[in-house]
């Protein structure tokens, strides 16, 4: 009944695709055998729960096995740390490549299916030249951006589909900022989750309406560890969305692959625009 075992059995229900940090299956498959759990100093104490672990991966598993999978690089890198800080750190960018390689593996072998490796998620989308730089080290050819940074700066009139060239052969997947970020508030009271639904599905409505004539692919990359009763009310709002008469659900492969707006920008803003909030949470 944790926030693991919530979020699955909302997600179970959703047309959705699986954003997954493989160090959660390795260490969640570490917990269904005999385990130890470190305490101060040289101390351990067993670890139990084997049951309800073996039962959560074999629910995960199930879940999956028709629905698209993206494996981050094992652990979750910080990239944004790692192209401003970390570049001149011997072995660092062969980390990040070997994180990558382990990922797919460990997918395979604990959910036995097969994910797609070549998607980097930078935090909070936020990209910068360097970060892309790095992300694509280890072979992503696509970088999950958001709105908010890579900004439109032509004439557009609408909403533009995700999928941008920025070249050397990588597509920048522009996450909308406004339902992306749409349920990272305080969703404990009814009424602030009813608003926050209320709000997504208006946004989304209102991107149908910029212009309806012509389909667009649009992704949403909300927060990476939603809290219980964000992912309700974020679950809530896609089935509604899932539900409505315009918009159709799609993987994040298939709008990585939709044909790019002419004039959406293509962009890749300098290191020097890069969020000063975020950079305060860096590694040094």
């Amino acid at each position: 009944g944790g926030r693991l075992d919530q979020m699955l059995s909302l997600g179970e229900n959703l047309d959705v695709t699986w954003v997954i940090d493989p160090d959660l299956l390795a260490s969640v498959d570490a917990m269904t055998h005999s385990y130890r759990i470190q305490g101060e100093g040289d101390t351990t104490t067993p670890g139990t729960h084997q049951a309800l672990a073996k039962q959560w991966l074999a629910r995960l598993q199930k879940a999956v096995e028709d629905k698209e999978v993206v494996a981050l690089p094992f652990a979750d890198p910080d990239l944004a740390s790692l192209a401003h800080n970390g570049t001149s750190v011997t072995g660092s960018l062969s980390h990040l490549d070997e994180a990558t390689d382990v990922a797919a593996t460990t997918v395979r072998t604990v959910l036995h299916v097969t994910p797609s490796t070549d998607f980097a998620w930078p935090v909070n989308g936020a990209v910068d030249r360097s970060i892309v730089k790095v992300a694509t080290s280890a072979g992503a050819d696509k970088v999950i951006a958001r709105s908010d940074s890579l900004r439109e700066t032509g004439s557009l009139s609408y909403t533009p589909s995700a999928a941008r060239p920025i070249g050397g052969g990588t597509t920048a997947v522009v996450a909308d900022e406004r339902l992306s970020t749409a349920f990272q508030g305080d969703m404990l009271k009814a009424d602030d989750s009813t608003l926050a639904v209320q709000k997504f599905l208006a946004q989304s409505l209102m991107i149908n309406l910029q212009e309806s004539k012509n389909e667009r692919s649009i992704v949403v990359a909300p927060q990476r560890t939603p809290t219980a009763s964000q992912a309700q009310s974020m679950a809530e709002g896609l089935r509604a969305l899932q539900q409505g008469n315009w918009s159709q659900s799609q993987g994040l492969t298939e709008a990585a692959k939709a044909k790019p707006d002419p004039g959406a920008t293509t962009t890749v803003p300098p290191t020097s625009s890069y969020p000063s909030a975020l950079r305060h949470r860096e590694l040094p």
